[in-house]
């Protein structure tokens, strides 16, 4: 997810690090874990040793792209949840023609998407989620 949004950092600590924590995952955001590496090489660790990645696609951010298509290219698509803000889904009433999506590459993938001001909700769907890819790795 974009580092430094106040409304993206507010979507992690009160739903992403609450949902993987409650499924007995560590959440790590490399923003607030870096072991003083190199940012992309502690990304790149940070994926490779991860059980489950959950990747927000809000605000189009290149990284995130680039970072999930690292997480597809080395195998662990089934270890991966998408999500991103309802608006950028262009079958919601909140969508503005033109305005920001989940681009065409992973469009076609399950994502969920959360509202602002109903994170609850969000929380437990991604519970499940992160639940479900657990049992398909054991």
């Amino acid at each position: 997810m974009q580092i430094g949004n106040p409304e993206l950092d507010g979507v992690y600590e009160r739903a992403l690090a609450p949902a993987l924590a409650a499924c007995g995952f560590e959440p790590r955001r490399v923003d607030r874990h870096n072991r003083g590496g190199l940012l992309m090489s502690e990304i790149i660790s940070f994926i490779e040793e991860a059980e489950v990645v959950v990747a927000d696609l809000t605000h189009e951010r290149p990284n995130c792209y680039l970072e999930v298509g690292y997480v597809l290219g080395i195998g662990k698509g089934t270890q991966l949840i998408l999500t991103a803000r309802v608006d950028h889904d262009p079958e919601s009433d909140s969508h503005r023609p033109g305005g920001q999506r989940v681009h065409f590459d992973l469009a076609g993938f399950e994502i969920l998407f959360w509202q602002p001001g109903r994170l609850e909700g969000f929380r437990r769907e991604l519970e499940k989620r992160i639940l479900r890819r657990r049992e398909m790795l054991t």
